[in-house]
């Protein structure tokens, strides 16, 4: 479990994914929370993560693992 919180002003909720971003490709990237925090990145709760809207013009990619892959039937026996 993290101590880390969400960077959104005022939130105390606990940090589920991390918000990276370029300026020259006008991109937000949103991971999985870092193993580690970084100056060059924000860290967010889930609500805002799920949440976020990016400037007009700018890209989200939403890169986040959120369920683990579905194993059929057939391979499950």
């Amino acid at each position: 479990m993290s101590s880390r919180t969400c960077a959104k002003p005022g939130c105390t909720s606990t940090a589920a994914a991390t918000l990276t971003y370029h300026y020259g490709n006008r991109t937000v990237w949103l991971e999985n929370l870092a193993a580690e925090s970084h100056p060059m990145q924000y860290d967010l709760c889930g609500e805002h993560a799920d949440h976020l809207r990016a400037p007009m013009g700018w890209t989200v990619e939403d890169r986040r693992i959120r369920y683990p892959a579905a194993v059929p039937d057939a391979l499950a026996s």
